[in-house]
């Protein structure tokens, strides 16, 4: 009797612990101590923990609350591999919340055991997205540790900030920085080294920016998106030179700029030309309109007085930004004018008309645009012309 009763009790043992443990894959289970607490049991475990600031207002807090913590993939994943909490990020462990400088609600986020941050989602997530989010540590992790095992390889390196950059950019592009000072040449040239420098805001007088430049033709030769790469590097540069006010760094834009399109046989114009290109893009930047504009005629009445494309392009695009303005109009329809004696075609006729419809002269606008529509042989345009004529008429009534 007594051996039937142990095995019944055994039995009703066993029945109840996985009941138990069913119920808990059934939901995510929240650990309910003080954040000091959560920290403690992480790092006996190892485990990471996982942390959702929410507020008693946010709409889609509560969807996740509701929909996602209760899934039964979720809860199992969560419950098995990582310490998940929850903050009400107005009521609750404030020190911490305001440390996080949150952007939004719910922000989620995964810490190590040591209880440093590693990644971070601002918006709600759904189930997979949720549990694709968590399984990024364990990934995270593993390239950290890759790197910190062997810090001068470049590809580890390179692997782990490639990740580590949508964890915390600023911090991503200090490593970036640190870690290129002891690559070698070889390293520059690397696909793991260009990623590096393609990727992070070194210096613009660096050794790692002046080595691209001198070796313009390897890099372009190389790498598909080093024209993209160059652009961006301009434009930043001159709106960083307008934001410093400091003109000379507009110049070093332009003297990069000049120097790779020698190097590439892509020197068009004059060297002089990207220099003014570059002041002008400077003084637009600044905001100081007359300047920039003095520049651009300079340059379109030097170098460009004989290209209709060029002109009536000019003409169009500041037509709309200077309509208001009569001085300037008055430059305009002067390459108008040049553009329609180089070629009377659809295009110059617009750009002809384009100007007079901005300074509310329909009548003229009529006209010239009539003359592009008889004008125009591409079948695609002719219905875009036609919508411009109509638009023009109904400016008249």
């Amino acid at each position: 009797m007594i051996k039937n009763i142990s095995l019944f009790l055994s039995g009703f043992l066993l029945i109840s612990v996985v009941s138990l443990a069913q119920q808990s894959d059934r939901e995510m289970v929240f650990h309910s101590g003080p954040w000091q607490d959560v920290l403690r049991d992480a790092k006996s475990s190892g485990k990471y923990i996982f942390v959702d600031f929410y507020t008693d207002w946010c709409k889609p807090c509560k969807w996740m609350e509701k929909s996602v913590f209760t899934d039964t993939k979720v809860a199992a994943y969560f419950n098995e591999h990582v310490i998940s909490y929850r903050i009400n990020a107005e009521k609750n462990e404030l020190e911490l919340v305001e440390e996080m400088n949150l952007a939004g609600y719910p922000t989620l986020m995964i810490f190590n055991s040591d209880g440093n941050k590693v990644l971070e989602n601002v918006g709600a997530l759904d189930g997979v997205a949720l549990i694709g989010f968590a399984k990024k540590a364990t990934m995270f992790s593993g390239l950290q540790k890759a790197y910190y095992d062997d810090p001068d390889n470049i590809e580890k390196l390179a692997e782990y900030l490639g990740f580590y950059k949508s964890v915390s950019p600023d911090d991503a592009a200090k490593l970036a920085i640190e870690g290129m000072k002891s690559m070698n040449e070889e390293n520059l040239r690397s696909h793991a080294g260009w990623f590096l420098i393609s990727n992070f805001p070194f210096a613009y007088e660096s050794r790692e920016i002046l080595y691209v430049i001198d070796h313009a033709e390897y890099y372009y030769e190389t790498f598909p998106d080093f024209g993209d790469f160059m652009g961006l590097l301009y434009e930043v540069m001159i709106t960083d030179a307008a934001s410093d006010m400091n003109k000379q760094l507009a110049v070093r834009a332009a003297e990069y700029e000049i120097k790779v399109r020698t190097v590439l046989d892509m020197l068009d114009m004059p060297a002089i030309y990207y220099t003014k290109e570059a002041e002008s893009q400077y003084f637009l930047e600044m905001g100081d309109l007359d300047r920039y504009f003095d520049l651009l005629d300079a340059m379109t009445m030097t170098y460009h007085f004989d290209d209709w494309q060029y002109l009536s392009g000019q003409a169009v695009e500041h037509a709309e930004a200077f309509f208001d303005d009569k001085e300037k109009m008055t430059v305009i329809f002067g390459w108008t004018h040049r553009a329609l004696e180089l070629e009377n075609n659809y295009y110059t006729n617009f750009a002809h008309s384009y100007t007079f419809f901005k300074i509310g002269n329909n009548a003229e606008a009529l006209i010239f645009a009539k003359k592009a529509f008889e004008l125009c042989t591409e079948a695609n345009i002719k219905p875009e012309l036609q919508i411009y004529i109509l638009d023009i008429q109904e400016h008249m009534n």
